[in-house]
């Protein structure tokens, strides 16, 4: 029995050892009906044999990177706050067809043992533009040309500068994806990359700054430049960490963006008409409909490019959906309706009837579905006794 276990213990090692795990894809994304180079870092990762995604428009090959011993050994330094979950480099070379939609796709990579982690790889509507790691604050990045994705990673104590030139009255939009390319990193205290992004002028005078956007931990600027003239983005991690995994998507010029929607909720094959707030749209007004229940990411397009993705939850076919019942409505089980808080002091109120000892459940909707939200719900009895 002990020789049993002991075998079995370095049977399981042995194949743990061989799982291909993915830590980064850089840049994590490319522009629609465009070819683009990707390398990924990994453990195992240069046994993979096959590229997975989940939408078929999108296609790869893979080849391995040719790395001496040395350069290996420059990367693993404890110095550089290295892992050794990113031991393993390969080169994706990623095809995206012309009718691909914006948006985040799963990528996986199959090898002998089994599939991979997935890493989220974005397809937009903007060319990639890539840092250079001999930039600095005196020679930065030039980006010549906007709307562009800003595509870099951070290094220990480092900041990465891109300068760019704009227009009075132009509104500019700099959206991070950081947390949602690489949610949790190893090794890193705390196991995350927390990004932090600031715009000046050529003086250096301040003009913006973002360490999140509302709940959502990857930062956001919409400002209205004052003048003609070149400007600065600057990036780097809030406590100033940083290696490849740290890595980071920028999606910069005067590009819709979505900063609210109502309602963001549904039924299948219905039509919703949409109210959109934002900036840099053509139109506020549009209408919605879904082919599926469940949650959705809806997109935008103008002659600029494709907006940010905004949820939407669409219920199954033939659920009854209330919009906006009145306060004190009487409301029937089995029923959902979409409403909102329209200030700080609303108290929203609704009536419904239950049998002696039914259970009921009344579900919230509403963080998961992009709302901001914080809800608190109490249910009580016909003499105002809370119930749960």
């Amino acid at each position: 029995k002990i020789i049993l276990a002991v075998l079995c213990t370095f049977l399981t090692t042995s194949l743990y050892a061989q799982k291909l795990t993915m830590g980064y894809l850089f840049p994590a994304g490319g522009q629609v009906g465009t070819t683009v180079e990707i390398e990924a870092g990994g453990l195992n990762i240069n046994r993979a044999t096959k590229v997975l995604f989940s939408h078929p428009g999108i296609k790869a090959k893979l080849e391995p990177v040719e790395e001496s011993k040395n350069e290996r050994r420059k990367r693993r330094r404890l110095n550089d706050q290295s892992s050794p979950q990113l031991a393993d480099r390969i080169k994706l070379i990623i095809t995206i067809a012309p009718d691909v939609p914006c948006g985040m796709y799963d990528l996986r990579l199959q090898g002998p043992k089994g599939v991979s982690n997935q890493l989220p790889f974005e397809v937009a509507s903007y060319p990639n533009f890539l840092e250079s790691k001999k930039s600095t604050k005196n020679k930065p990045n030039k980006v010549e040309s906007l709307p562009a994705v800003l595509c870099g990673y951070v290094t220990p104590g480092g900041i990465d500068y891109f300068k760019f030139s704009g227009h009075k009255g132009d509104t500019i939009v700099a959206s991070v994806k950081a947390r949602q390319l690489v949610p949790y990193i190893a090794d890193a205290v705390p196991g995350w990359f927390q990004p932090v992004i600031k715009i000046t002028d050529s003086r250096g005078k301040e003009i913006a700054y973002s360490d999140d956007y509302h709940h959502n931990v990857d930062p956001v600027i919409i400002t209205t430049l004052p003048k003609d003239g070149n400007y600065m983005l600057q990036i780097h991690d809030a406590i100033y960490r940083g290696r490849q995994d740290f890595n980071y998507r920028i999606q910069l010029g005067v590009i819709p963006f979505v900063t609210g929607r109502y309602p963001a909720y549904g039924v299948v094959g219905k039509k919703v008409k949409q109210e959109l707030a934002g900036v840099n749209l053509d139109a506020t007004k549009t209408t919605v409909k879904v082919k599926k229940d469940g949650y959705h990411h809806l997109t935008f397009t103008n002659k600029i490019g494709t907006s940010n993705a905004v949820q939407f939850y669409a219920l199954p076919k033939g659920k009854k959906l209330i919009h906006c019942p009145k306060n004190g409505s009487h409301l029937t089980l089995n029923a959902a309706i979409a409403d909102s808080l329209t200030s700080t002091s609303k108290i929203k109120k609704y009536k419904i009837y239950a049998e002696d000892r039914e259970q009921i459940i009344v579900e919230l909707i509403g963080r998961r579905n992009g709302s901001r939200i914080d809800a608190v719900m109490r249910l009580r009895d016909q003499g105002g006794n809370i119930v749960a």
